[in-house]
C-alpha cells in the first residue's frame, strides 16, 4: 500500500497483544457502570441507555436542549454529542478513559442544572 498502510493493523495488534481485548472490554463496562451511577445520581438527569451496553451512554439533562448541553460541556473541554432521536446527549467511553473524566462530566452536568 502507498504510505505504508500498516497503522490500522499495528493498532489492532497492539490492542490484542499488549492491552488485551478482554481487559479493554471489561474496562469499558466498568467505566460505563460508573458513568451510569454518577449521572443517574444527579437530580434531573435521566440515563436512557440500558445497563450492560457498549461504551455509549445516552442521557437527558432535565429540560435543557441537548445542543446546549453539548456546547456548554465543549467549552469545558468535555466532548459529548447531541442525538436527534430521542433528543438526548451521548457520551462515549473507551478503555483509555479515566474515572476522573467521568467525575468531571458529572460535575459539569450538575452545575449546568444548577444555573
Amino acid at each position: 500500500m502507498a504510505g505504508g498502510g500498516r497503522g490500522p493493523a499495528a493498532a489492532v495488534e497492539w490492542l490484542r497483544d499488549e492491552v488485551g481485548l478482554g481487559w479493554a472490554q471489561q474496562r469499558i463496562r466498568s467505566l460505563l457502570a460508573r458513568a451510569r451511577e454518577a449521572l443517574g445520581g444527579i437530580p434531573g438527569v435521566s440515563v436512557l441507555t440500558p445497563a450492560n451496553c457498549a461504551g455509549l451512554l445516552s442521557f437527558a439533562v432535565g429540560d435543557v436542549d441537548p445542543d446546549v448541553v453539548t456546547q456548554k460541556l465543549s467549552a469545558q473541554k468535555i466532548v459529548i454529542r447531541s442525538v436527534k432521536s430521542p433528543r438526548c446527549n451521548r457520551a462515549s467511553f473507551g478503555f483509555f478513559n479515566t474515572e476522573e473524566e467521568i467525575e468531571r462530566l458529572a460535575q459539569a452536568v450538575s452545575r449546568l442544572l444548577q444555573g
